[in-house]
């Protein structure tokens, strides 16, 4: 993955520390029958830890008073964090490394502190910013934030894709940075596409109204704007830009485990299916790429996917060493 553009802000290592207290306090996010209840508390008790004299936060204490609040309340945030279909293992982890930035700045409201939440291949997670601002991130993406500034300026970097239900808030605007064009809106509802092996960043507008700006390779002589039901497309390649109305929720759909095609070439199809599970295709024949498939998938295992297409297209396909082979169906 390269790396979110940052407009010179540094890069950040999440989850380090010098203090061997730190790392112990670290390793415990990883108890599996504690690690969700233990993420859903962190924030609150932070908060409330004001009368703390030392600059340092005292994590044997934190943990001791998170733990005793989640043991005594194993139904509420917990169980329905157990529960939630989206969240998956990979998430939890992204779901660590926005905990690790959280205590590491504690202490610090540096305006050069950037917080990044990252969600792997293999799976979906969701983040609330400050301002109540609801993210839902896609396999394979990141997004990051500087929260020191973010009360005044409200603004994120994305790398991949991202659904995002922007809080309103009264004369304060919203930006999405992306690697080729920003998107400026208020209140709305909206989807970016923006992963830089696709070579093209897409947003689609469900409610509301978004503004296209200039961004890092796109230079626009005027703004873009965007009404519900409106998709733009920017080729990089071709330096191109596109407008055409569309379903707008059949592409977000992802957040909802729900994964809709049409027409999507065979090649298109492969690399939403890797980044969704977390897999690898090999394709032996390239001509099974032009191949084009219709069709709505929703938790469905990656076997079964595979099943679907070897009766509905001329492939066979084969695991080996974690890698899925697809080969061209001989004619009998």
């Amino acid at each position: 993955m390269s790396k979110i553009p940052t407009h010179n802000a540094p890069d950040i290592n999440l989850g380090s520390s010098d203090n061997h207290r730190d790392k112990r306090f670290y390793a415990r996010f990883h108890v599996e029958e504690e690690e969700f209840g233990l993420k859903s508390e962190l924030l609150t008790d932070l908060n409330n830890m004001s009368d703390e004299k030392s600059p340092e936060v005292n994590f044997d204490k934190l943990y001791g008073q998170i733990l005793k609040k989640i043991r005594g309340e194993r139904s509420g945030k917990v169980a329905i964090l157990r529960h939630l279909p989206w969240i998956s293992a990979a998430a939890i982890v992204a779901a660590g490394l926005i905990i690790s930035g959280i205590i590491n700045s504690h202490n610090r409201q540096d305006k050069d502190l950037f917080m990044t939440s990252i969600t792997p291949a293999g799976s979906i997670s969701q983040m609330v910013l400050p301002d109540s601002t609801v993210i839902f991130m896609n396999a394979a993406s990141a997004i990051k934030y500087n929260p020191a500034l973010y009360r005044d300026k409200r603004e994120v970097f994305l790398e991949g894709e991202a659904w995002f239900k922007v809080s309103k808030k009264q004369g304060a605007g919203f930006v999405v940075h992306t690697p080729a064009y920003d998107v400026k809106v208020t209140g709305t509802e909206f989807n970016v596409k923006a992963y830089a092996e696709d070579r093209e960043v897409v947003t689609t507008l469900e409610e509301g109204s978004v503004e296209i700006a200039s961004g890092k390779s796109l230079k626009l002589k005027e703004p873009a704007y965007l009404k519900p039901g409106d998709q733009l497309t920017y080729s990089m390649d071709k330096n191109t830009i596109t407008k055409k109305n569309v379903e707008a929720t059949i592409y977000s759909a992802w957040k909802d485990n729900k994964l809709i095609f049409i027409n999507k070439s065979l090649g298109e199809l492969f690399v939403i299916l890797e980044r969704r599970y977390g897999v690898k295709f090999e394709v032996k024949d390239t001509d099974l790429l032009k191949y084009h498939y219709d069709g709505t998938l929703k938790n469905e295992k990656i076997t079964e996917i595979l099943e679907i297409l070897n009766h509905t297209l001329p492939i066979n396909y084969r695991i080996e060493n974690q890698i899925i082979i697809i080969e061209k169906k001989q004619k009998n």
